[in-house]
């Protein structure tokens, strides 16, 4: 049985709306339900939410610019796919389509059932290879864990968000202890199997809000919003607990391994400080704490078996 997929409509113009509405009831296989909102503001919004697998645009919304609200869209990170009706067919209101984000254009007067089953299922299966590319770009081969190139962009939004708003939060980097001996002891396999373990106790004891990432080599980097250095503390040490309980399934019989926390609160109180005069210094600052174990106010040592 087919999953029934959601499509936005943003369209001012009843008849229209009413065309669509029969077209897609028309479908084949008929696996689209369809949502009509009939402003700029109200589109936007609904195209914003995440809630549909596409969406279809005209490109005038009365007095306003439909292009506009796509190109809005795109600016405030919608990834849906939209394909926008036009009434004009031109080269130039393809490019214009194209250049403000859409994945297709059609022209009103030559639309059928069938061609608009066809373009709404290419926009699908675009998204659904594009989704598969962002992925590969954004995650870890090993750990699927955010990559550094994603964390670090995700760090500087954070960071800038708090400058602006003078709102807290903790950065923690992690490394496990001993890693190369790990895999000269024990092996490469054994090594990976170590990292994709600390991985995933690490994703299933964040909160929604918060990122984890692999770093680099065994080192692991977390982002806790709206957390102070108190708060992001407690957490680790909960993981701590957690993992007297939490075995390598495969490997129980490893030699301690233990894990060093490290952690640079990055609040209004430190944005003049120098050692956080930016994200970066924030990171340079907890990684230098390494190795300085229980000296180190702001590291913690963690060590439990696998």
């Amino acid at each position: 049985m087919n999953q029934v997929r959601k499509i936005l409509l943003i369209e001012d113009d009843r008849h229209q709306q009413r065309l669509m509405e029969e077209m897609v009831g028309s479908f084949r296989r008929k696996p689209f339900s369809l949502t009509v909102a009939v402003t700029y503001s109200e589109g936007l919004k609904k195209l914003l939410s995440g809630q549909y697998a596409a969406a279809l645009l005209v490109d005038r919304l009365g007095e306003t610019d439909g292009l506009a609200l796509l190109r809005e869209a795109r600016i405030a990170g919608s990834v849906t796919p939209v394909i926008v009706l036009t009434a004009e067919d031109s080269e130039d209101v393809d490019l214009a389509a194209m250049e403000a984000g859409a994945v297709d254009y059609l022209v009103k007067a030559a639309v059928t059932p069938r061609l608009l089953e066809r373009s709404l299922r290419y926009a699908l299966k675009l998204d659904e290879t594009l989704a598969q590319m962002r992925q590969l770009a954004q995650r870890d081969e090993l750990t699927h864990l955010l990559n550094r190139r994603e964390f670090q962009r995700i760090l500087e939004e954070e960071w800038d968000r708090g400058v602006r708003f003078h709102r807290p939060f903790s950065l923690i980097i992690i490394d496990i202890d001993f890693f190369k001996l790990i895999n000269d002891t024990h092996g490469h396999q054994v090594g990976d199997e170590v990292l994709r373990h600390v991985a995933s106790l690490l994703a299933g004891q964040i909160r929604n809000v918060d990122r984890v990432a692999r770093y680099g080599g065994e080192e692991f980097a977390l982002i806790m919003v709206e957390t102070n250095r108190a708060t992001a503390m407690a957490s680790m040490k909960r993981l701590g607990v957690l993992r007297l309980t939490a075995r390598s399934p495969r490997r129980k019989n490893l030699a301690a391994i233990g894990w060093s926390v490290r952690m640079t609160r990055r609040c209004c109180s430190l944005i003049n400080s120098p050692r956080c005069r930016d994200p970066w210094s924030a990171v340079a600052a907890c990684r230098q704490s390494r190795g300085r174990g229980h000296h180190n106010p702001e590291t913690l040592r963690l060590e439990r078996n696998f």
